[in-house]
């Protein structure tokens, strides 16, 4: 099991998870959830 979780949290899906993405990729992804919550915020 332990070879299991490894291979996925290292899989570029899981990455984010362990911090292993590049600084760029942080801030797409910000982006993106802001451009998400200000779409579908119920504020």
């Amino acid at each position: 099991i332990e070879d299991y979780l490894t291979e996925t949290l290292n899989s570029d899906l899981h990455k984010w998870f362990l911090g292993k993405i590049d600084p760029e990729e942080i801030k797409k992804r910000k982006e993106a959830s802001k451009q998400f919550r200000s779409r579908y915020s119920a504020d």
